[in-house]
């Protein structure tokens, strides 16, 4: 049943055709009054408003806007083209929405319970914040308040990664100037490529040199489609490589070892840690040879076995195998000193099971060498008050020092280590043009962890508004509006949405129109491929 709206009680606004707007735009003739428009309804947040205005239109006949019907200039500044909703409207939505975070739902309750004059769906609140989204992130680079903020510390020192929230799914790029914590530019991209990355900083490119706001350093992954993006579009600026992927990229050739020693160690004790439980708790009672309370003590200890097993580290510092034999190891201790003190066969079965981790003591020897370089990778990189020259003059000792076990082999370890060493020494090198660029300048950070968090920040934030914990669709759809309205200093408010032109609020729908074509056709593929190829087939041929 269609929602009845009682426009008894509706303000009348009729707006005048200037002076100044009766020229003809095609001609130059002045242009005649035609009849007053039918008028139409919408909202503000003040209730329901009845907007009609004066048509004027071209009597040449020379002129090819002859006869088309102009409508007064200000009344666009009221409301958009075939929206239900004023600016202010729309304005407070977007605010809500990209400023506090709200959902559609509570967004809808709030407009209720602030303006009870105002009829809005949840549907309608979703159109609203989606089209102010696009219409908004369009015109980040033209903010004055972006533009001020930017300006103040004359440079700008650009950052730039891709978040992809599924494998095989696409990916949505963001760029920031570190300095000031703004997101430039935010796109989804369906094939990451050179050009696609020259075409996202471009737009950038023009702003630094229309603002006189040179780009002095960029932060980014080592990747060859970044450097070549990067090499393109700001030729002079230094490139500072992430010295985080620098470290984790030298982890990569160990972690596979690694790895298999953590599930070798789960293999050789599966099993017996349920088998123990069980003996346990079938000799724990009154009347039979644990007490209860020695048995609980016990199960806590298979309980923390079970969690050391289960437990995941983190590369390259926190190593899961080397960490696991290690953890084992200084349990074993604890529970042979129990023994000592109690005795028992379970005390026993116990050691027994941890003692199971010292087969791979050599094996936790030989990876543990090659982390140990790692981390003083990481200690010369990170500590604090490093120099530039000092980096490069202890990075280039470790460097000679793995060159000379390659060359010159000590022991049989130094022979296993010879793929792993040489992988060393390429990364190195390839790194090392774009390594040292933040000791000379503090502005410059070492590492590429800011994006990497906002990324996630957004994931987050999308996490939280579709109430879905693994939104990947929505990361896709939204992420990038969402992160270039959150840095934003100022949402634009009633006023500054009026003044955007026809132009933009048309390429915003357009914007709204390809996106929503896109999610139909995804969704209409994943319920049934055959019809949809079906569909494809059928309008294909009503072409032809």
């Amino acid at each position: 049943m269609p929602l009845q709206i009682d426009d008894s009680k509706a303000t009348h606004i009729f707006l005048p055709q200037p002076k100044e707007s009766r020229l003809c735009p095609g001609c130059g003739e002045e242009m005649r009054y035609y009849y007053k428009s039918s008028g139409r309804y919408y909202f503000r947040l003040s209730g329901l408003t009845y907007l009609a205005g004066q048509i004027v239109y071209c009597h040449n006949g020379a002129c090819p806007l002859r006869f088309k019907p102009m409508h007064p200039p200000e009344e666009l500044r009221q409301v958009q083209p075939r929206k239900g909703h004023g600016f202010d409207v729309l304005a407070r939505v977007g605010q809500l929405r990209y400023g506090e975070e709200l959902t559609r739902l509570e967004i809808k309750t709030r407009l209720q319970k602030d303006h009870p004059a105002l009829v809005i769906s949840e549907r309608q609140v979703q159109t609203l914040y989606e089209f102010y989204g696009a219409l908004v992130s369009g015109s980040t680079l033209t903010d004055p308040d972006v533009i001020a903020k930017i300006k103040a510390n004359k440079c700008m020192v650009l950052s730039f990664d891709g978040g992809k929230p599924l494998r095989d799914n696409d990916s949505v790029w963001f760029v920031r100037d570190l300095l000031t914590g703004t997101t430039l530019a935010a796109l989804a991209m369906t094939s990451c490529t050179t050009e696609a990355l020259v075409e996202l900083l471009t737009p950038i490119k023009a702003f630094a040199r229309r603002h006189n706001t040179p780009v002095i350093a960029i932060v980014s992954d080592k990747e060859a489609k970044n450097l070549a993006a990067a090499r393109r579009v700001f030729p002079k600026a230094r490139h500072q490589y992430c010295q985080v992927h620098y470290v984790g990229n030298l982890a990569d050739p160990v972690a596979k070892a690694d790895r298999e020693l953590r599930n070798d160690v789960k293999e050789a004790m599966r099993g017996k840690v349920g088998e123990i439980e069980k003996a346990i708790k079938k000799d724990t009672g009154s009347k039979k040879s644990l007490k209860p309370d020695e048995g609980e003590v016990l199960l806590d200890l298979c309980v923390g076995i079970r969690c050391l097993l289960r437990r995941n580290g983190k590369q390259p510092y926190h190593p899961p195998g080397i960490r696991l034999v290690k953890d084992l190891l200084e349990l074993r201790e604890s529970v042979r000193q129990m023994k000592l003190e109690r005795g028992g066969a379970h005390y026993q079965a116990l050691e027994d099971l941890l003692s199971l981790a010292e087969r791979f003591q050599t094996r936790k020897y030989e990876i543990q060498r090659f982390y140990d370089d790692i981390w003083s990778v990481g200690e010369i990189l990170f500590s604090e008050g490093q120099t530039k020259k000092g980096a490069k003059r202890l990075l280039l000792k470790l460097r000679k020092t793995w060159e000379r076990r390659l060359l010159h082999p000590e022991c049989e370890e130094d022979i296993k280590a010879e793929p792993v060493l040489s992988k060393w020494c390429e990364q190195t090198d390839s790194y090392w043009p774009g390594l040292f660029h933040c000791y000379g300048d503090y502005r410059i950070p070492g590492s590429n962890n800011d994006i990497e968090r906002f990324i996630k920040d957004m994931k987050q934030l999308v996490r939280v508004l579709s109430r879905n914990p693994n939104p990947a669709v929505r990361f896709i759809t939204h992420a990038a509006t969402n992160a270039l309205l959150a840095t934003r200093p100022v949402l634009p408010d009633e006023k500054t949405l009026a003044s955007y032109s026809a132009e933009a609020m048309r390429e915003a729908t357009r914007q709204l129109q390809e996106r929503r074509r896109a999610m139909g056709i995804q969704q209409q593929v994943r319920r049934s491929p055959h019809r949809f190829g079906e569909a494809c087939l059928n309008r294909l041929r009503q072409c032809s």
